[in-house]
């Protein structure tokens, strides 16, 4: 929809914008900036996905380091986390950033459970405290993507600083009428309690049915199903712990919801949920 993709400290209206990109492309390149169809990848930068202008569908993954080397400050905890869009409209979403020193929603932007992602024991991907402090960080591991049969599919792995024997592995898949599967499953870490969090746009309306999940909203009518997880909790602008918050731009914090899928014991089953059209 023309803004910015909120992973690690991205904030709308503070970095340059889509359309101030391309016109400062236009004034010095003499065009501007062209938006390639198809697959998406910046290896160097450590994002892959794909993006079908058709069916307004766009899927990037988070797969390379915690920021850059020389300054990680303004990295999170977002290893092989994602967002999503669909119909042309975020669907899945990172929490984004809402201010740096005496923030109070600061350590929660950064954490684990801020993101689309997987958390081992409840403990952080990689080690950080304070405003921009980091020290042991998350070890991703080759990812690999492609389209196949006009689907598409990613696969990428991570470690967690906290265990270096335990591995995130994470498969993600599109249909072509843009049905999302995600499958993962934890190696090692025998026992540990597995979370898998959802980040849903605020504008989006989130209620359990059953052991289904419905996601409502401005043209929005979607289902989530469940595979191998012990319990579902749905939470939404709780302070205590921080969780259900959306933070799109530097001092604005909006209550959305977050789908929290927990496996009480690892045991290595395959975990995960699809994410379909309402029948």
């Amino acid at each position: 929809d023309g803004s910015l993709h909120l992973f690690a400290d991205t904030a709308q209206g503070d970095s340059p914008s889509v359309a101030g990109a391309s016109l400062a492309a236009a004034e010095l390149l003499g065009d501007g900036l062209q938006r390639a169809a198809g697959l998406l990848a910046l290896p160097d930068t450590g994002y892959l996905g794909v993006w079908w202008p058709e069916h307004g569908v766009r899927l990037v993954t988070d797969c390379g380091e915690f920021g850059a080397r020389y300054q990680p400050g303004h990295g999170h905890c977002d290893t092989l986390g994602f967002e999503f869009d669909r119909g042309g409209r975020p669907i899945l979403v990172d929490a984004g950033v809402s201010g740096y020193a005496g923030d109070p929603l600061r350590d929660y932007c950064r954490s684990t459970r801020a993101h689309n992602t997987v958390a081992i024991d409840g403990k952080e991907q990689s080690e950080v405290w304070g405003t921009f402090r980091v020290a042991r960080r998350a070890q991703p591991g080759p990812a690999r993507h492609g389209e196949y049969e006009g689907g598409y599919s990613f696969s990428g792995s991570c470690r967690p600083y906290h265990d270096r024997h335990a591995a995130h592995e994470r498969r993600l898949r599109l249909t072509p009428d843009g049905a999302l599967q995600v499958r993962d499953r934890v190696a090692g870490a025998t026992g540990a309690r597995l979370e898998s969090f959802l980040h849903f746009a605020p504008d989006l309306d989130v209620s359990l049915d059953g052991g289904l999940i419905r996601v409502n909203g401005p043209a929005v009518d979607l289902v989530v199903s469940c595979v191998g997880v012990d319990e579902i909790q749905l939470v939404r602008g709780r302070h205590e712990p921080p969780q259900g918050w959306h933070c799109p731009a530097f001092g604005v914090r909006v209550p959305a919801w977050a789908v929290e899928l927990v496996v009480h014991s690892n045991d290595g089953r395959k975990f995960g949920f699809d994410l379909v059209a309402a029948p």
